[in-house]
């Protein structure tokens, strides 16, 4: 049905993204699904992940069908790891995510690394913005906090958070890093056009599952 519509409205470009939970967890469903889509449609594709299922397969298949990748990273280890862990095993999630981002990188697959503003982040911002230029990644999306139950000092941390896009905006484009939420609403100013929401899965031509 998406892809009638898509030819419908005479649409040449669209994004299927595969997002979670984790969409690893089911690997011949999402290889399946790119086989089929891109018979039927010239889709450019991502898969968001938390990067600790990536396989030499899987990132060959990522090579070959130009299939774009953001990869959850919180920063610095010490923050990453005090919410991502393994269920099973005191493995360093870290560790294990950054080695994949270095093999992404040597075989140049699209990527960019999703961040979540969380408290423990907040804490050792400066580090964390030293930190990101040297993962040779060049675009970061980042994620704010969100709470099903009031919390008293939840305005407090949005504050914060603000603050923080605009420092990390001022200090990672100068390495040539793009922050894709910041980007999103100077391009919106620039270009005078007033979005319904921020996320493209809502307002453009993309299909998340």
């Amino acid at each position: 049905k998406y892809i009638k519509y898509l030819k419908d409205q005479e649409v040449t470009e669209a994004n299927l993204q595969f997002y979670g939970g984790e969409p690893l967890c089911n690997w011949s469903i999402v290889k399946y699904c790119i086989n089929k889509a891109k018979e039927a449609f010239p889709f450019e594709f991502s898969v968001t992940t938390n990067g600790t299922l990536l396989t030499e397969e899987i990132m060959d298949y990522f090579e070959e069908y130009d299939v774009g990748l953001g990869v959850s990273l919180d920063g610095l280890k010490k923050v990453t790891d005090i919410h991502r862990r393994f269920k099973i095993g005191d493995a360093s999630v870290y560790d294990t995510v950054l080695s994949s981002i270095e093999k992404l990188i040597q075989r140049k697959i699209r990527l960019a690394l999703f961040v979540t503003i969380t408290e423990e982040l907040l804490v050792c911002r400066a580090e964390v913005l030293d930190s990101l230029p040297k993962l040779g990644v060049n675009s970061i999306n980042y994620n704010l906090l969100h709470t099903h139950v009031f919390k008293p000092n939840i305005f407090q941390h949005y504050s914060d958070a603000t603050d923080f896009l605009i420092e990390s905006h001022n200090k990672l484009h100068n390495f040539k890093i793009s922050d894709d939420r910041i980007s999103r609403k100077i391009r919106s100013f620039v270009e005078g056009t007033f979005y319904y929401a921020d996320c493209k899965a809502f307002s453009a031509n993309q299909v998340v599952l």
